[in-house]
This record gives C-alpha cells, structure tokens and sequence, in this order.
C-alpha cells in the first residue's frame, strides 16, 4: 500500500491546521522544558525567581486566552494564528538573546499571548472547517498529532542544546514561524458572524448564561489539577524513591499511551450508548482512580499506572470537550468559548502546582504518606459525579455547526 493511501483523506485546509499542532507542541517541547535549567544554571537565577518566570507565561497566555477567542471571533482566525505565531516566535528568540530578569519578563510574555492568540483561533477554525459528523474522528487525530510533537520536541531540545541554549531558542522561533506562514497561506479567511461584531463584554455574558457549560468548566478545573500532577507531585514522589531516572520515560509513556490508543479507545466509547457529558465524567473518573495504588505503594507499577490514568483520562475527555464546546456554542462565538474554557486550565493548573505541593508537605509534617493521593483520587471522583450531576441536568444541546467560508463548504 502506498503512503498516500494509507494517510487519511482531508482537505489542505485541515492538512494545514493538523500540522499547526504538531510544530506548536514541537516548538514549545524543544524550548520550555529547558527553560527552568537554563534560568537557574546559565543565568544564575534563583529557583524563586525561575518558578516566577514560568509561571508568568501561562499566566499571560491562559489569562488572556478569553481576549484572544474574541479577537479571533471578531477579526479572522488565519489572522489571529498569524498574529499570534510572530509573537510567540519573537519570546521564544527572545530567550536566547536576553539575560536580565525584565528581559526574561517581557519574553513570557510574548510567548504566552501568542499562544492566547493561537489556540483558540487554531481550533475554531478547525471547527469552521468541518463537517459535523466528522468533527470527533478529526478531533481524535488532532489530539493524536499534538502528542507526536509534544514526543519529538524534548528529543529535539537535547540535541540542540549540545550546541548552546541559543540555538535552540532561535530554532524554536523558526518552527513557530513555520507554523504562522502555514495558517495563513493554506487555512482560506473566514467570515466572522455579524454577532461576533458585539463588545467583548456582551461575549462574556453570552457564554456566562450557559450554565451547562459554566458547570462543565468548574468541575474540569479539577482534572486540569490533576492533569499538573504529572508535573509536580509525580516528579517529586519519583526522585524521593530514587526513581528521578523515570520521570523523562513516564513524560513519554503518557503521550505514547494517547498516540497509540486515541483510536481503539475512542472507537470503543462510540459503541456507548452515552452522552458527551457521560464521557467526560468517565475520563476524569479513570484519571483520577489513576492515583490510587501509590496510596498503598511507590513503585514503578504504581507509578505507571498514575500516568496510565493521566494519558486516559486526556485522550478520552479533550476530543470529546473540544466537539461538545463547538456544539453547545453559539456558531459566533466560537473562539470565544474555546478562550473562555482557558480559565480552567490556568485556575486548575496554577492551583493543582500549589495545592499538589501543600498535599506533599503536609503529608511529610502528619506522617500519612497516602494523604496525598487520598485526596486527588477523590478529586477525581467527586469531580466526576458533579459532571454526571451536570450531564442530567442538560436540556438537549444546540448544534451550530460551520461558520461563513468564502468559497469553501465543510471539509470531510
């Protein structure tokens, strides 16, 4: 069989939005997970201070995703995921060039709204460019190509950084700017809806009406709490046990789980008689049950299966949020929906780093080293039953699919 017959059969446009993903988890794996070493090691900076850097990207780019999806709404999306690839690409650069702390400041903060500007416009016109029926599989594979980047960019990183730092922040820049010249050239403009022209102010109390999604949204902060364990507590609890060794394959064991399962598992929920909403609760459930065996035990197993939980609970609840997000909003808006659902990332996650830090102290000050995974084994749990709660109390949903193309009608 030759190659071109086994790849799937989509359109350039949603070609060229697949390939955006993968060289944006690329570009930012190559850099991001280096950063912290470098600030502290190269540049001589505090831990503090190198925790604050971090964390002062995603604040920039989760807290302003809301003010990206309605720029994207209001002015065009290839224009956006333009707009926002430049920018990304001159904090990624910037990084390589700049040494002071205001300098290193001003970097997070391109590349953060950058990526405000990016995503939300990046998955609305994904949305604007597919037929409905095909939206989950398109979803599913998405999901699948974001993770083959976000496995490669690391592998990358290490390689350039035998060279210098530098290097491997001026190549990032490229790639992103790959990724902007892509979107514009190959994705065609799209015409924004005449409700898209109201106030940023109006977007927000649309979306804020929607209490089904405002629900969904709470009790997904809980997962994304859990989703930063993999980042936190994981790592931590790995190397008190002598098992640091493991963190880097236990990174790659949860994006090859989604890449090699996102199709079998999303196959087998399709033969479900549930709803978007049952799916949902069903993942968090799974990702949370995940940590339950380092209650009783440390071990790798027990460590597997945490990131196991981790890798399942993402390959079975982000496809199907992304296409009940695009169903349940108002065609308009779409961008927005997706820029509001970004205040669940950045609460959970800001909020899982301290909280999952609190759990660990505070198991070491008590003696009860289960407290921790007790906790977020319940989080998840608890979590799940409130979106289950969410999901009978759901009037059925509006589907408002496509929004104006020129010239264009949905891609299969």
């Amino acid at each position: 069989m030759k190659l071109s017959e086994s790849l799937p059969r989509w359109s350039t446009p949603i070609w060229a939005l697949q390939l955006t993903i993968f060289f944006s988890n690329l570009g930012f794996f190559m850099i991001v997970p280096l950063l912290g070493t470098h600030f502290t090691d190269n540049l001589g900076l505090t831990a503090t201070v190198a925790g604050t850097m971090l964390g002062a990207r995603i604040l920039a780019q989760q807290s302003s995703m809301l003010f990206g999806g309605y720029l994207a709404d209001r002015f065009g999306y290839r224009e956006m995921m333009l707009l926002g690839s430049l920018l990304r690409a001159l904090g990624f650069a910037l990084f390589g060039l700049l040494t002071s702390v205001p300098g290193i400041l001003l970097a997070s903060l391109f590349a953060g709204a950058g990526g405000a500007l990016i995503f939300p416009a990046n998955q609305a016109a994904f949305v604007a460019l597919s037929a409905p029926e095909k939206r989950k599989e398109l979803f599913d594979w998405r999901n699948i190509i974001g993770n083959a980047g976000m496995t490669l960019g690391p592998v990358v990183g290490v390689l350039l950084i035998s060279f210098e730092f530098q290097i491997v922040s001026y190549v990032s820049a490229l790639v992103f700017l790959i990724l902007g010249l892509i979107s514009y050239i190959l994705v065609p403009k799209l015409k924004p809806e005449a409700q898209a022209r109201q106030s940023l102010l109006k977007n927000v109390r649309t979306i804020m009406h929607n209490r089904t999604f405002l629900w969904l949204l709470f009790w997904m902060m809980g997962l994304n709490m859990l989703f930063q364990q993999l980042y936190m507590t994981i790592p931590y609890i790995a190397k008190a046990n002598g098992q640091s060794s493991l963190v880097f394959w236990l990174f790659t064991l949860v994006s090859l789980q989604v890449i090699f399962l996102q199709l079998p598992i999303s196959k087998w929920l399709a033969k479900r008689n549930w709803s978007q909403l049952q799916i949902i609760a069903f993942g968090v459930l799974i990702n949370g049950l995940g940590f339950a065996p380092l209650m009783f035990d440390v071990s790798l197993w027990s460590l597997v299966i945490v990131t196991t939980g981790i890798a399942l609970g993402q390959l079975i609840v982000n496809p199907t949020f992304q296409v009940f997000t695009t169903e349940i909003a108002e065609k308009a808006l779409v961008a927005s929906y997706f820029g509001f659902s970004g205040l669940s990332l950045a609460i959970g996650g800001s909020f899982g780093n301290t909280f999952g830090g609190f759990l660990l102290d505070l198991a070491a000050k008590t003696g009860l080293p289960w407290l921790p995974w007790f906790t977020l084994t319940m989080i998840g749990v608890v979590c799940a039953l409130g979106i289950r709660q969410t999901a009978t109390r759901q009037t059925k949903v509006p589907v408002h699919s496509g929004i104006s193309v020129s010239n264009q009608t949905p891609a299969k």
